[in-house]
Parts: C-alpha cells; sequence; structure tokens
C-alpha cells in the first residue's frame, strides 16, 4: 500500500514477502544486495522486519536487482500488508474477547464471593430464630430477596418454630413485611400451620388493611391462597373475612376462594365461605364450583 509520500506500508507480513521475493536472487548474501541496491544493511533489516516504510526508490532498486516489475513487487507488498493488517485485527480482537472472558469471570467470582459473605452475614443475623440454612429455588427467590421481609415462612414449617416466628416477627416492622408484589398475609396463607401464623399477625391493623386484598400469582388473593390448602379451617377462612377479605374475589382465571375450596374437596372450608356470601359463579372454562367437586367426587368414587 502506498503513501501519498512515496512510500510503502510494511509489516511484518510484508516484510517476509519482501524476503521470500529476494531470497532467489541473492542467496541470503546481505553484502551482495546491499552492493547492488546501495541501500543500507541497517534499512534492508528494518524492512525484512516490517518495522519501516519502503522508499518508492528503493522498492524499484530491489525489483531491479531481482529481475522484476516495480509493479509486481508493489502488488506483492501491497496484498501482504494488507493479510498483515487483517490478521492483526484478528488477533487484536481474538485477545479483546479474552480480556472479556477473564474479566467476566473476576466478575462473577467477586459476586460469588460477596455472595457467600452476605449468605454468611444473613445465617449469624438469623440464627437466634432458628434459621440454619437459606432457601434458594432456581434463582426465583435468593436469599437478598427474603431477607427484607425477615419473614421466613419456608423455613418455619412445623408447630415448634412457632415461639421463633413471634420472635422473628417482633423484630420487623412493617415494610420489612413486604418485597415487590408479595408480602406476609400472602406467604402465611400459603403455608403450614397457616392460621396460627396469621394469629401472630393480627395485632398489625394498619399493615392488614393494606394488604388483605393484595394479590400474587395468577391474581390470586390471601383467601384464594387459604382456601386451597388441605390445612385451611373455617375459623382461618372467617379471620381472613374479617380483617376484610372478599369472599367472592376472582383472580385471573375466574376462580372464586369458593372454587379452591371445593377443588380441594374441604367441606369447613366451603362451609365457612357460603355462610359469609360465597356464591356460585363460573371461572374462564365455564365450572361452577360444585361441578369441580362432583368431578373429584366422582373420580375418588371410581
Amino acid at each position: 500500500m502506498e503513501n501519498s509520500d512515496g512510500f510503502i506500508r510494511m509489516n511484518k507480513k510484508s516484510g517476509i514477502a519482501l524476503l521470500v521475493f529476494c531470497q532467489p536472487h541473492y542467496f541470503m548474501d546481505w553484502a551482495d544486495l546491499m552492493e547492488l541496491t546501495g541501500i543500507r544493511l541497517e534499512r534492508l533489516q528494518e524492512y525484512f522486519s516490517g518495522v519501516r516504510e519502503m522508499t518508492e526508490q528503493d522498492m524499484r532498486k530491489i525489483a531491479r536487482v531481482c529481475g522484476k516489475e516495480p509493479d509486481d513487487l508493489r502488488s506483492l507488498l501491497t496484498e501482504a500488508y494488507r493479510r498483515g493488517v487483517a490478521e492483526e485485527k484478528g488477533r487484536h480482537e481474538q485477545e479483546l474477547l479474552y480480556q472479556q472472558l477473564v474479566k467476566k469471570r473476576e466478575e462473577e467470582e467477586k459476586i460469588r464471593l460477596e455472595h457467600e459473605k452476605r449468605k454468611k452475614a444473613i445465617l449469624e443475623d438469623l440464627s437466634p430464630f432458628g434459621i440454619t440454612r437459606i432457601y434458594e429455588t432456581e434463582g426465583e427467590y435468593l436469599f437478598d430477596d427474603y431477607y427484607p421481609l425477615k419473614f421466613i415462612i419456608h423455613f418455619l414449617w412445623k408447630e415448634e418454630m412457632l415461639p421463633k416466628l413471634k420472635d422473628l416477627l417482633a423484630t420487623c416492622t412493617d415494610d420489612d413485611l413486604v418485597y415487590g408484589d408479595s408480602n406476609a398475609l400472602l406467604w402465611t396463607a400459603d403455608s403450614n400451620l397457616a392460621y396460627e401464623k396469621l394469629l401472630l399477625l393480627a395485632d398489625r391493623k394498619e399493615f392488614i388493611n393494606k394488604h388483605i386484598m393484595s394479590r400474587w400469582r395468577h391474581g390470586r388473593t390471601v383467601l384464594h391462597y387459604y382456601a386451597s390448602r388441605s390445612i385451611a379451617s373455617g375459623n382461618g377462612v372467617q379471620l381472613l373475612i374479617d380483617w376484610g377479605a372478599d369472599v367472592n374475589a376472582t383472580d385471573d382465571y375466574l376462580w372464586t376462594p369458593l372454587h379452591e375450596a371445593e377443588a380441594a374437596q374441604h367441606d369447613p372450608v366451603v362451609s365457612a365461605l357460603v355462610r359469609n356470601g360465597a356464591i356460585s359463579t363460573r371461572n374462564s372454562l365455564g365450572d361452577f364450583p360444585h361441578t369441580i367437586r362432583d368431578r373429584l367426587d366422582a373420580i375418588d368414587a371410581w
């Protein structure tokens, strides 16, 4: 590639091409090449190394000594230079990709170490409440999601843990019991010993009034979740309704708490809902609560 100043750009690739071009003619005898071209040894070495741009005059001298046309040598050097630039660009891109990969791995390792450090600190903080492990499930909820709640329902399934849960709740503000579109009422209604755990929230009137009709997955309310549980009781239903739950609330599929209770084949819960004004309506598939129950009873009888 020739510059406007009459120089031909050189790089390692074009320097090798020049060396191969000259080799058959002077048999690696630097003295002969210097004598025939009048080019100093230092400059020739820089040309062959590709670290010095070649003058048009020197290019013509070398072509003449080798018995070739200047245009042939110019084309050879230009093409070699272009290939060298392309290769260097490729090497540079590969190096950038490698550096990015190294940086990504370093960042991932840093996050992992911070994650472990945070996990250890949280476990130390929660150990007085009997919590010995962090609940994680396929990235849906990491411990940093749970920790702002300080309401670790999923760790406290057994009855003997209720006193510790009570102590844990005593450390919480109402804001601690909310995370995203979820909250302690929704979690509790969908857990074991739900009624007993709900009673632990009974003195949080403002929190209850604010969240009793909150909706979670598929638009389900607290009462939907509770009515679907096999451990639900009429007392629990009454408690939630007294707190302001809508007995006829519908989710995204037009299911009511009565649909849930009938699907769970839970007569005490069905009775409690009906006593409090639950009405039979169709869901999005056209099913009434009792038709769902009839199908399940038929399956059981069969």
